[in-house]
């Protein structure tokens, strides 16, 4: 099993990315994390690959069977980075590359926003027609805040082995 996650901070060691990877830890597989930050990202214009860093994304996203997206939230949005990622992958649902593909979320807010964040990737998976196996709403705002959050750490796990159930019983 290839397990893809996209993780859309700006910030190298964010709270976001220490989830995501607590999510990875339970499962197996063999295990990608792309960082967003620092790439050449071009905006959606009326094609997906535009000859920058998102393509190998593209095409990551295209080969795994497991697609955890985690993303914090500004102003209860998904990070632009993440937004840009999710508008230039038109290509994938018109050709329904990612349906039937395991789909998970994991969004990090500092005030306020985190549900509403979570709705837009749920949303994103549905219309790729892939099977959501759940996601996760964290409350952090400095850097490697989350690593105090005992109950946030155990819902990340907790969601990573209802990834490998889910795909368990879809592959099995």
């Amino acid at each position: 099993m290839k397990v893809l996650a996209v993780v859309g901070s700006y910030r190298e060691n964010s709270n976001t990315r220490i989830l995501v990877e607590k999510v990875l830890e339970v499962m197996e597989g063999e295990k990608t994390v792309i960082q967003l930050r620092g790439m050449r990202i071009n905006p959606y214009e009326g094609e997906c690959m535009r000859g920058d860093d998102l393509d190998a994304v593209i095409e990551a996203m295209r080969d795994a069977d497991v697609i955890i997206l985690g993303s914090p939230v500004y102003f209860s949005a998904v990070s632009a980075q993440m937004k840009a990622l999710m508008d230039r992958t038109l290509c994938l649902w018109e050709d329904g590359a990612l349906r039937g593909k395991v789909g998970a979320a994991v969004v990090v807010h500092s005030s306020e926003g985190g549900e509403q964040a979570l709705l837009t990737l749920m949303r994103y998976f549905d219309a790729m027609g892939m099977y959501y196996a759940g996601g996760l709403v964290a409350r952090a705002s400095e850097e490697r805040d989350i690593l105090s959050n005992l109950r946030d750490i155990r819902r990340a796990m907790d969601l990573g082995r209802r990834i490998e159930a889910l795909t368990e019983r879809l592959y099995s």
